[in-house]
């Protein structure tokens, strides 16, 4: 039996959901990924009518960030463009999925169900994790979450769904997965429509989605080959996987499997997170993945254009050489369809409103009571270089874009390692080089990944001249490498001041 509430009151529970993810805002210091404080600052660059991350000398436009949402960003960068007012944007967007969730169930539940699976979304812990971070998985998941909701229709509108792709694909270019769903929405459609004026309506409507999907990532490849850039995730591919073989593709799907069915176990667990609980966590995790596509299977009329999402989602992460914790995040609104579409309809309701309280009742109280961490592990080395260095030193790190907003010094990104890796920096003037060891890079290859290999070559080099350190952080997390002896390095009168 369908429950049914007003819709004030749906609203009322909305608006405290998002009160609660608020809670939780910011739920790391800008930068602590990298990814978010790159951008950060290509929407300040977009705000300025340009498109660089304008922290370094001679720039190039930025060619391996598409600029979808930098572009949603700026708003917030024109409106202050403090960290805090960029991070209540990024909330707003988290909220929104909470709405179009909510939208998207009760077209097929009711009130009640409908309710219960928001708040199974907005209060799970991982969820609460990342609200308010400038990371681009939420905007993306909103779009696609539209795009599910154009579904509805039959077909559904062309233009706004091939707009949707193509903003998704902008945002995060891994909202790839959700042009297969929009190909098989429109596929099946033409096949199952009687008459032939309504599959010439279904073909048109194909048509212009495809033109519209398509415009995006072409308009962005041809500006980026204009300023000599090229599509990032080619490039990405085919560095992790070169000479490795068939095997290798197998062994990154069996470890992307893996640890994406722990975290979904672990989070669903009303325990803090615990090493002896891997395998427990691991084992769940299948389970309710299973519980998922056996809920989806079972109402295929009403699941479909979702079951391709997860299928084709699916087969992309498996595939993909990288693993982090957020890249579930494209799972939840389909897991809690199918979960929902397993479970009996008096039951529904009540049993995913217990399955949020339990993923929130230890985990997600941690996280919105957590102190927020917003000062960076290097703050005292960023005192330092203030401190203790000009303010045109030009210094070169791993994590350059984050470094450079809290040392307030003109960064580049290292080069390739070797003895022509120094010579770059000489080249370019680099003076100093901040190192910090990269925590996890989320490679599925390990120690064995080319960016980790990079990485210990140039550990190893910095400890030889012409380098010499002038600075260790007390913990040993940060160290300040001076480049010195710059005209026997680089052949030529080029010594940097």
């Amino acid at each position: 039996m369908t429950r049914r509430f007003s819709r004030h009151l749906q609203l009322g529970f909305l608006a405290l959901l998002g009160l609660l993810q608020l809670q939780a805002v910011p739920g790391h210091y800008l930068g602590a990924e990298h990814d978010d404080a790159q951008y950060f600052l290509a929407a300040h660059a977009l705000a300025r009518g340009e498109y660089r991350l304008g922290i370094g000398p001679g720039e190039p436009p930025l060619t391996d960030l598409t600029p979808g949402w930098p572009a949603l960003l700026s708003p917030a960068a024109l409106v202050g463009g403090s960290p805090g007012v960029m991070e209540l944007w990024a909330w707003a967007w988290l909220v929104l999925c909470d709405v179009l969730l909510w939208l998207w169930l009760r077209r097929r539940w009711g009130d009640a169900a409908a309710l219960a699976g928001a708040a199974l979304f907005a209060a799970n812990p991982l969820i609460l994790s990342r609200a308010g971070l400038l990371m681009s998985e939420i905007p993306a998941l909103a779009v696609v979450m539209g795009l599910l909701l154009l579904m509805d229709a039959s077909p559904a509108p062309g233009a706004a769904a091939g707009l949707c792709l193509s903003l998704a694909w902008l945002i995060r270019p891994a909202s790839i997965a959700a042009y297969p769903m929009a190909a098989a929405h429109y596929a099946m459609g033409w096949r199952a429509a009687r008459g032939a004026q309504a599959r010439r309506r279904w073909l048109r409507q194909a048509a212009i989605a495809g033109a519209c999907a398509a415009a995006g990532p072409l308009l962005w490849r041809a500006w980026a080959r204009s300023v000599g850039g090229e599509l990032s995730e080619v490039g990405e591919l085919a560095t992790s996987f070169g000479g490795r073989g068939a095997a290798a593709v197998l062994s990154v799907a069996a470890s992307n499997a893996s640890a994406a069915a722990e975290l979904l176990g672990r989070i669903s667990l009303p325990l803090l997170p615990r090493a002896e609980l891997a395998g427990a966590a691991r084992l769940l995790g299948l389970g309710l993945a299973a519980a998922c596509a056996w809920g989806l299977l079972r109402d295929k009329r009403r699941c479909g254009p979702a079951l391709w999402l997860l299928a084709a989602t699916t087969l992309m992460h498996l595939g993909w050489p990288w693993w982090y914790e957020r890249y579930l995040l494209a799972f939840f609104p389909v897991l809690i369809l199918g979960w929902g579409a397993a479970l009996p309809e008096k039951t529904r309701a009540w049993v995913l409103a217990a399955a949020a309280a339990l993923a929130f009742a230890v985990q997600g109280r941690a996280v919105t009571a957590q102190v927020p961490r917003s000062a960076p592990e290097l703050a005292p080395a960023y005192a330092w270089i203030r401190d203790n260095t000009p303010p045109q030193a030009l210094f070169a790190a791993p994590l350059y874009c984050r470094d450079a907003l809290y040392a307030a010094r003109p960064f580049l990104p290292m080069p390739r390692p070797g003895e022509e890796g120094v010579r770059a920096l000489a080249r370019r003037g680099v003076r100093y080089v901040l190192w910090q060891d990269p925590a996890d890079l989320g490679s599925a290859f390990g120690s064995d990944s080319p960016w980790e290999r990079e990485l210990s070559a140039w550990r190893a080099r910095l400890e030889r001249p012409p380098f010499r350190q002038v600075y260790r952080q007390a913990d040993g997390l940060g160290r300040v490498f001076e480049l010195v002896n710059v005209t026997k390095v680089t052949g030529f009168l080029g010594a940097v001041k």
